[in-house]
């Protein structure tokens, strides 16, 4: 089940596709544009934590370390989708 891309390959030994590092970069790289363009509209306001989605915006943070860090994930990347060689 689910896209193989994002899923679990079958036949790899339970390896995540490659295809999630890609997911999962572009997914945290868009909440946090998301959450910094709403900042940018609410100025000051941004700062306010009894807003609901200002505690969201602080935890979009976590994204970028979840499962990874985007580092990492650009690394995978790199090395097995486009067969850059590995940095040292």
């Amino acid at each position: 089940g689910g896209v193989r891309g994002v899923g679990r390959v079958p036949g790899v030994g339970g390896v995540p596709g490659l295809g999630g590092s890609v997911f999962k970069l572009r997914y945290s790289h868009a909440r946090q544009e998301l959450y910094d363009t709403a900042a940018d509209v609410l100025g000051v306001d941004a700062l306010d934590l009894d807003r609901p989605w200002a505690l969201d915006r602080l935890s979009s943070l976590s994204y970028t370390i979840a499962a990874g860090t985007s580092q990492i994930q650009r690394n995978i990347v790199a090395e097995r989708i486009l067969g850059l060689p590995k940095g040292r």
